[in-house]
């Protein structure tokens, strides 16, 4: 299945070091904006716009090259995206996830996605 990966902010600070963040800031002129001190956010709007004109058979991978909840709209994307019957993978270390968005994620995975798939641990209890 073709997928599309998300990146939801252009300046996460956490550095890791497979993540090119040095040049993705350049690239996007991050460093240049000092109003949110070198990052800029995947608005809902941004991405809504990208969803509608994807084909339907590719998958949404919320990966990219940050954390996808560091970007604050990143659980209205999911439901954006689930609600629209999109394919979806989450990759996340849960970075930036507030109780609100674990709560609001677990509702929707058990309403609009009940045979969602989750590694068997401790996690799993989530849902």
């Amino acid at each position: 299945m073709p997928r599309l990966q998300i990146t939801t902010m252009i300046g996460c600070h956490l550095m890791c070091t497979f993540c090119p963040q040095d040049n993705l800031k350049e690239s996007y002129g991050a460093h240049n904006d000092r109003k949110d001190r070198g990052k800029k956010y995947l608005s809902i709007e941004n991405f809504r716009r990208v969803i509608d004109k994807l084909p339907k058979h590719v998958r949404i991978d919320f990966s990219g090259m940050s954390e996808p909840w560091a970007n604050p709209d990143c659980t209205q994307m999911l439901r954006y995206a689930l609600e629209q019957n999109r394919h979806v993978a989450i990759y996340t270390t849960l970075y930036g996830m507030t109780e609100k968005d674990a709560d609001g994620v677990v509702t929707l995975l058990r309403r609009l996605r009940p045979q969602a798939h989750h590694r068997k641990s401790s996690h799993a209890r989530l849902l």
